[in-house]
């Protein structure tokens, strides 16, 4: 998996008051993947973020979110959700991952983004997240750098890619 991922970079918080140097985002967290997957983002929560850390976390079109942190005994961590143009667009402003959450950008000469997307909604699905938690401190974590070290994402053809994708969103959208 490494190889398909050009950028990840955990998430921030900010804070809730405007200060100097804080600039105001949405911050999508781990409570927010079921709501923002079906594209109901009023409960997503506006904060001051510093203006320095905002660049290299700013989602863009085509980027995953991945929950790092929390899950419970029966939910693994792991979750993710895709920012698609829409999802962000409905947002109306910039948007950022929640300190507990991961941008995940790949790379799209080598997979397309919603492929993998769909990929890793299997591999949650199917319960493969379970082995990359980590539960030391009474939160579970994902172990995101073994698990990038470790799967391998089978890729066909991009066409193909971009077929399948498309089939999976349509049928969800249908559900």
């Amino acid at each position: 998996m490494r190889e398909l991922v050009t950028h990840a970079i955990g998430g921030g918080w900010g804070s809730d008051e405007s200060e100097d140097g804080l600039e105001q985002v949405a911050v999508i967290r781990g409570a927010d993947f079921p709501s923002a997957a079906v594209g109901d983002v009023s409960g997503v929560p506006v904060r001051w973020e510093s203006a320095r850390k905002i660049p290299q976390r700013l989602l863009q079109p085509g980027d995953i979110i991945l929950e790092g942190s929390g899950g419970t005994s029966d939910r693994p961590t792991g979750r993710t959700v895709f920012a698609s143009a829409r999802l962000l667009e409905s947002i109306g402003r910039p948007a950022i991952p929640a300190s507990f959450c991961k941008l995940v950008r790949i790379d799209q000469r080598s997979a397309d983004p919603y492929y993998v997307y769909w990929w890793l909604q299997g591999m949650y699905a199917d319960g493969r997240t379970w082995s990359y938690q980590n539960r030391s401190t009474g939160i579970a974590n994902f172990q995101f750098e073994h698990f990038l070290d470790t799967e391998m994402v089978d890729l066909p053809a991009m066409a193909e890619q971009r077929a399948i994708a498309a089939t999976l969103g349509a049928l969800d959208d249908k559900i």
